[in-house]
């Protein structure tokens, strides 16, 4: 992303996160850059999946995890 678009964004989500009390952040189902920014941005993480079939580690679950042992 262009830095001032990109800069342009942070400012945006931060004005969001300081009007209002809750708010949500929807990711990709794939490890994107707006998927990597809204885990960045993530008080608590909450985790939406179909129950038909066994539950497996993905590239979001370990980028989480990745992030949560660095900080």
């Amino acid at each position: 992303m262009d830095p001032n678009n990109e800069y342009r964004l942070s400012s945006w989500l931060a004005q969001q996160e300081d009007k209002h009390k809750v708010a949500l952040y929807q990711c990709d189902p794939s490890l994107t850059q707006w998927t990597q920014r809204c885990i960045r941005q993530a008080d608590c993480i909450l985790i939406v999946a179909l129950g038909d079939k066994q539950p497996s580690i993905g590239k979001i679950e370990k980028e989480i995890e990745r992030l949560a042992i660095r900080t």
